[in-house]
């Protein structure tokens, strides 16, 4: 009993040190629970409060990339309208029209009270202002003032190339000049900007922007004018020379009216030289004439010309075309008539022989070959009675590089002359022609012609050919002799199209 009362003792003690350890267990364990506790607690916190600065931090972020996005919009939008006003002011090609223009699109979005643009005549070496404005109302058609003023920030402007900012006159204005002199217009400014119109290192002018308010302009103002100031220069520039040009336009127009006129009344002359029409249908009853210049003037001449009762009868071609082969045409039919009229050479073969020697001195050809080359491309028929009753006519026949197109009995015979022209350069004093003698039926055909009409190009540069103009000679010769000049001129027509007519055309067609 007593050994069981003992453990009985031994186990409560044992049992109270054991309630007592895990009571302190417990305690640390709680204070363990409790200490993990407020550590996390407070690591939350921290991470919470990251949290918000970071989102204050994203926010603000996001609030400075939206300003910028603004800032960007804006700057490409003022960008745009800049270029847009630009392009738009660059157009314009007089002073009054473009002094409203800029002040129009500047007003929108500057407040100006006082504004002009001032254009510097170098003649009288003042500054010219046309359509000045003050107060939206336009104050003078044209103002001058010197651009010499001393004190004058205008002056100074122009003198240093630099822009002139001021937002307080009494304030500002010793940065510029020592003592100011009163501004253009009536007004008395607080604020002004003045910049320089300047191309090329040249100042043509100066922009003027006045106001009666201080602190009013600001430097993204200044920016704006500065780069609307060089679309102002280029329209300056532009109207200068648009204006030169004008001038210069005006004396070419009436150089070129006196040209003209000139050149019209050779036409007239040129003309006037030509076989009267009554003269071709008298001695030539069936008969066409195509004679279509490429200028006024031209190169190609026919002529008739009387001699002992014999008539020659001639279709050449000169060297160019225009005023430079009207001029050869000129000499080489003078020529003619006097080798023909009063010389008294009769064959033609002779005729131009004489013709291409006389025709080289008159034009100086006869020394070294160079300047001088001008030539005459020529068919020349002697026409007369025949002594042969089976024939009406007797043709002798000399060519300078053009052949004579014959129609005998339906069939078409091309005649040609000799292979070089009158004129022209040459090693020897003289050059040889032949000539030969046809006898012509009623009902043929006897046509002579420049080169003018088988040398023109189509639209797709093909020439119509000599060739073509045989077969079409031959085909419609049975033809009344007016119907055949209509086919001629229609199948000419037909065939350049609205190609530009490339040489003089010529062409006489004879019916015996």
């Amino acid at each position: 009993i007593k050994n069981l009362a003992l453990k009985k003792q031994n186990v409560e003690k044992e049992k109270k040190d054991l309630q007592i350890t895990l009571l302190i267990f417990g305690f640390f364990l709680v204070a363990l629970i409790a200490s993990l506790l407020f550590r996390v607690n407070t690591q939350r916190k921290k991470v919470n409060r990251a949290i918000i600065l970071k989102s204050k931090a994203l926010e603000r972020q996001k609030n400075e990339i939206k300003q910028q996005k603004y800032e960007i919009e804006e700057s490409h939008q003022i960008v745009t309208s800049l270029v847009s006003i630009g392009q738009r002011i660059a157009a314009v090609l007089d002073m009054p029209t473009l002094s409203e223009v800029v002040r129009e699109n500047i007003q929108l979005l500057i407040q100006i009270d006082s504004f002009g643009i001032g254009i510097i005549d170098n003649e009288t070496k003042e500054l010219v202002f046309k359509n000045y404005f003050e107060k939206d109302q336009k104050l003078f058609a044209k103002i001058t003032r010197k651009i010499n003023i001393p004190n004058d920030l205008i002056t100074w402007s122009i003198t240093h190339k630099q822009a002139v900012f001021i937002n307080d006159i009494e304030r500002d204005v010793n940065e510029f000049v020592a003592d100011f002199k009163p501004s253009i217009g009536n007004i008395s400014p607080q604020a002004l900007i003045y910049i320089p119109l300047i191309i090329q290192k040249e100042v043509l002018g100066v922009l003027v922007l006045q106001s009666t308010k201080k602190d009013i302009y600001i430097q993204q103002h200044l920016n704006l004018l500065q780069s609307l100031a060089s679309y102002i220069s280029i329209a300056i520039y532009n109207t200068q020379t648009f204006k030169g040009l004008q001038n210069a336009n005006k004396i070419i127009k009436r150089k070129n009216d006196n040209i003209l006129d000139s050149i019209r009344y050779a036409k007239t002359i040129q003309q006037a030289i030509l076989p009267a029409p009554e003269d071709m249908a008298r001695l030539f009853p069936k008969h066409f004439v195509m004679y279509d210049p490429k200028d006024v003037v031209s190169g190609d001449f026919y002529t008739i010309v009387y001699s002992e009762n014999k008539i020659y009868l001639a279709v050449a071609d000169c060297t160019g075309h225009g005023v430079p082969g009207a001029f050869v045409s000129m000499v080489g039919n003078q020529l003619l008539r006097e080798i023909i009229e009063y010389e008294k050479v009769k064959e033609p073969a002779q005729i131009l022989t004489r013709l291409h020697t006389e025709l080289g001195k008159r034009l100086q050809q006869t020394g070294q070959k160079g300047k001088n080359n001008d030539a005459i491309d020529m068919v020349l028929c002697l026409i007369e009675e025949s002594e042969d009753k089976n024939y009406v006519k007797k043709i002798t026949y000399a060519g300078a590089k053009r052949p004579l197109y014959l129609v005998k009995s339906g069939i078409l015979e091309r005649v040609k002359g000799n292979k070089h022209p009158v004129g022209g350069w040459y090693k020897q004093n003289d050059r040889n022609f032949e000539q030969e003698l046809i006898y012509m039926a009623e009902g043929d055909c006897m046509y002579l012609t420049t080169d003018g009409y088988v040398d023109q190009n189509s639209p797709a540069g093909k020439k119509y050919g000599s060739l073509q103009l045989m077969k079409d000679l031959e085909s419609f010769s049975v033809l009344e002799i007016k119907k055949q000049a209509e086919i001629l001129k229609s199948n000419f027509k037909t065939h350049h199209q609205n190609m530009e007519q490339r040489d003089d055309v010529t062409m006489l067609g004879i019916m015996f």
